[in-house]
């Protein structure tokens, strides 16, 4: 026995913490099962980045560094996701909005938003979704029916039914013409059209054209 069998709940460990729930509150242990922040918080979520949000009551949520001082102190309601230097909140109104590290507001409101990944994060605006850097300037305008998060530095897009495919720099690499279009492993991307299918690489460059 590694960690003794004392807490409530318990989590899944992330960056070599985990979260723990005793008497009611939460704090975080490390793998030998000494406490890193002593339970204090009504909620705990996993450390990323060296950081953790928690929560004291229902919705102030703070962060905290790996050691467990406030980088930003419990105060915040619906701080949703803190990632790339960003946090992801929601306000009563269900608009969204990114801070800093400083609790400063950044940028403007959206009607649905992502967390920061490599740098740049997917939102909605007036009904279309477009794709921001940290300084929230639009790489990507708000002119598609759906964006889907990134992975591996790319992205599918789709407009009225028809999916291609962005980069981080915001470039069209397969244009949105495809009723289908997903990662096919080894620097490939596999496309539908009809009872048709093709494949291109990760410059846009067709390697296998459409076909039956």
């Amino acid at each position: 026995m590694v960690v003794e069998a004392k807490f409530f709940k318990a989590s899944d460990f992330s960056e070599g913490k985990a979260a723990v729930w005793l008497n009611g509150n939460c704090g975080f242990i490390d793998q030998t099962g000494k406490y890193v922040v002593e339970p204090q918080f009504s909620k705990c979520m996993d450390y990323k980045d060296g950081k953790a949000i928690v929560f004291k009551g229902s919705q102030r949520a703070g962060l905290i560094d790996d050691k467990g001082n406030f980088i930003i102190e419990p105060g915040i309601n619906k701080l949703l996701d803190f990632a790339d230097g960003r946090g992801l909140v929601r306000d009563d109104n269900y608009k969204f909005y990114y801070i800093t590290e400083q609790a400063r507001f950044y940028n403007g409101f959206y009607e649905k938003a992502s967390q920061y990944k490599h740098g740049v994060a997917v939102v909605k605006v007036d009904g279309n979704w477009a794709i921001i850097n940290q300084q929230g300037i639009e790489i990507i305008p708000p002119k598609y029916d759906k964006i889907e998060q990134f992975e591996d530095g790319f992205a599918k897009v789709r407009i009225k039914g028809f999916n291609g495919l962005t980069n981080l720099q915001g470039e069209l690499i397969v244009q949105p013409s495809y009723e289908y279009i997903s990662y096919a492993g080894e620097g490939l991307f596999r496309v539908e059209q009809g009872d048709k299918v093709g494949y291109f690489d990760m410059e846009g460059k067709w390697v296998w054209g459409l076909q039956e």
